[in-house]
């Protein structure tokens, strides 16, 4: 059936009479909501609802948040405030709404407490103590749950179901103004769209149907061809007045809409008919694609490119005129702040102040920096009889630095700055203004106090530290503590002082080397020192051996090295009494014809001497190391009735006094090729034991 409307109708109705659907097969609809690209204000839409809410249920405090891609966020509240939570994370407010979110409907508890997925949110179980929730999820139009409205109480409730359906029918009043925000926003946003397009642009812009004709072109393709709307519309492109320039240029531009409609993009230059003249623009031809990929619509541009070199020259003494007016302000800016800190102002002899920063003002107790300007300098100062003192001697000397003056604020109160300012001068010598600047050092004193305080914490902590500390200082130690004192066989801390760690080092080369390595490392490289054993000669002539590990500090304003430090001498004789005693176990064991072993319950076989290795037929000790101890019974009934009479009686004597033991004084073994190895052996076993009474 024919239609009586024009034959670009269509391309208008298909891009601009409806916004595309934001909500269609996606899983984060909340987004819509809240997309910073939008207008939509989603806080705006839950207030009113939300107050509506909290009456409906005589609630204190109500909540409603929307849940984009999975994070919740939390819109509006309402008595937050009120109950001391409003400063708690969104995703602590937003867990009590996650049951509501997942709910078929409107989820009510009556009495939190006895809510098993309620009772240990620290609302519930801690301050304010929140007894009754009621929310209603929010549904978007595709049925998304894009967020929940709920209601708190810190008393206990049991709701009519009618409230209970006002609260989801609020619930669907915020969806719906939500929906309507944003489909009033799309639509803006596709009528701002379509003007920037075809009206508010210097280009040339219009549209084509795929085949070429002239479906609209902007005001500036009209103005400049000198054409009416109704004389081109519905006109095969290449025909309009705009490419009457020449049989080729209509050729070629036949042969780019061809190519566009296949879906390419074409692009380039082309001369044009315009009222009175002819013009070069840059020109293109752009297919549109619906959601098939099928090309619905062409859209040509031209640049107008003959002005571009015009164009370029006022570009360019625009940026020039805007670099000079940064330039000027950088100026200024540099002029004002040079040398200063905090409260920045600038003063004329005539004026008074001329400028201030905000901090000044705030410094100052005044409401703005206007109010400050406006005051008379005068009253800045404790002693108004102080600030012509400041005057006189900024001019004598050209400016003042770091002088300690007592300010006064607008209440009455007063506080000590450090004042520093210049006086600039005109070239007769005239004072122009003064630069300066107030810096509040009360809050230095609070920190000095503060460090004072810190200082004395760590000093009481490291007195009754066991291990060594000292600090030193290019070497020379400047602190110790008198664990370190006793570590270095010193009566006090004074007899350390002040001496160089090298005093203390033993003779021998590589120790002296390795504490200068050391020292290096922290001074110059400001790096720590690895722990390390180092060996000593105290202050009494004793050597000792200590472990010892620094890093890098700053000690009163220098470089030091602090350094850790404890005595290792015991430890290190008794481990070398350890070692001589193995030895002497080890020679003794090697030199009988016995076979002895020791076996453990978790590790098995941890040591055997090359007897007992020879006795089983093994290669060597390590082979024999390796095998489960068990292997060497002819049957698993032998072993374990060995490790249950060591274990009742603590040793075996031999032969076995068990008449339970049939070995008549012969154990049967198996050596390495799996062969029963009748032998007759008198087994000792001595059960040792540790703090856990388990039996070896």
């Amino acid at each position: 059936m024919e239609s009586d409307e024009p034959p670009y109708a269509r391309f208008f109705r298909s891009s601009f009479s409806k916004p595309a659907d934001r909500f269609s097969g996606t899983s984060s609809s909340a987004a819509a909501y809240s997309d910073p690209e939008t207008d939509a204000d989603p806080e705006r839409s839950f207030d009113r609802v939300l107050d509506l809410a909290t009456r409906l249920f005589e609630a204190p405090m109500g909540i409603g948040s929307l849940h984009a891609n999975g994070q919740p966020r939390v819109v509006a509240t309402d008595g937050l405030r009120d109950a001391g939570l409003q400063n708690e994370d969104d995703g602590g407010k937003a867990r009590l709404c996650t049951r509501t979110l997942q709910s078929p409907g409107a989820t009510v508890v009556t009495d939190a407490t006895d809510d098993s997925r309620l009772a240990e949110h620290p609302w519930v179980a801690g301050g304010p103590g929140i007894r009754f929730y009621a929310g209603a999820p929010l549904v978007g139009p595709q049925g998304h749950r894009i967020g929940t409205l709920c209601v708190l109480d810190t008393e206990a409730q049991s709701p009519a179901p009618a409230d209970v359906d006002r609260l989801k029918g609020l619930a669907e009043m915020i969806v719906n103004e939500l929906e309507l925000h944003r489909q009033a926003d799309a639509w803006d946003r596709a009528r701002q769209q379509y003007e920037a397009i075809f009206n508010h642009t210097y280009q040339f812009t219009g549209l084509l149907t795929p085949d070429g004709v002239l479906v609209e072109a902007n005001d500036t393709a009209l103005e400049f061809g000198g054409l009416e709307r109704e004389e081109v519309v519905g006109t095969p492109f290449w025909d309009t007045h705009w490419w009457q320039t020449g049989p080729e240029t209509q050729q070629k531009l036949r042969a780019a809409i061809e190519q566009a409609a296949e879906g390419e993009f074409v692009r380039y230059e082309a001369d044009v008919q315009g009222a009175d003249e002819t013009r070069t623009i840059d020109f293109s031809i752009r297919p549109v694609t619906d959601g098939d990929g099928s090309v619905t619509m062409l859209i040509p541009e031209g640049r107008d490119i003959t002005d571009r070199k015009s164009q370029e020259r006022q570009l360019r003494k625009e940026k020039r005129k805007t670099e000079e007016a940064l330039q000027a302000r950088d100026a200024l800016l540099e002029s004002i702040t040079e040398n200063i800190s905090e409260g920045i102002y600038r003063s004329t002899p005539d004026d008074g102040l001329v400028y201030a920063n905000q901090a000044l003002a705030d410094m100052l107790g005044y409401r703005s920096v206007d109010a400050l300007l406006e005051a008379d300098p005068v009253h800045f100062y404790a002693d108004p009889d102080q600030r012509a003192d400041v005057l006189q001697r900024s001019n004598r000397h050209g400016g003042i630095d770091g002088a300690k003056i007592e300010f006064r604020r607008t209440d009455g109160t007063t506080f000590t700055g450090l004042l520093s300012a210049t006086t600039v001068r005109r070239p007769d010598g005239a004072v122009q203004y003064y630069d300066g600047a107030v810096t509040n050092i009360t809050d230095w004193k609070r920190q000095e106090q503060r460090l004072r305080q810190s200082r004395e914490r760590w000093r009481r902590l490291v007195e009754k530290l066991e291990d060594g500390l000292h600090i030193s200082v290019n070497g020379e130690v400047r602190y110790i503590n008198p664990a370190g004192a006793a570590i270095v066989g010193a009566e006090a801390p004074e007899d350390v002082i002040g001496r160089s760690i090298q005093d203390f080092v033993v003779s021998e080369r590589t120790q002296q080397d390795a504490v200068e390595d050391r020292l290096r490392t922290v001074y110059q490289e400001q790096a720590s020192t690895p722990p390390r054993e180092l060996e000593i000669v105290g202050v009494d002539g004793a050597r000792r051996v200590i472990e010892t590990y620094t890093v890098p500090i700053e000690f009163n304003g220098e470089k030091a090295g602090q350094t850790v430090f404890r005595d290792i001498t015991e430890q290190r004789e008794m481990e070398q009494a350890l070692r001589e005693r193995e030895a002497r176990f080890r020679s003794i064991t090697e030199n009988v014809s016995d076979g002895i072993y020791r076996s453990t319950p978790n590790e098995g076989l941890v040591y055997v001497n090359h007897a007992f290795v020879e006795m089983f037929g093994y290669e060597s000790v390590e082979a024999l190391l390796q095998i489960d101890p068990v292997q060497l019974y002819a049957t698993p009934e032998a072993r374990q009735e060995s490790r249950r009479i060591t274990k009742e009686k603590g040793h075996l004597t031999s032969p076995p006094a068990s008449p339970a033991v049939a070995w008549r004084g012969i154990l049967p073994f198996i050596d390495r090729n799996r062969r029963l190895q009748m032998r007759r052996v008198y087994p000792g076993l001595q059960v040792l034991e540790f703090g856990s009474a388990r039996p070896y």
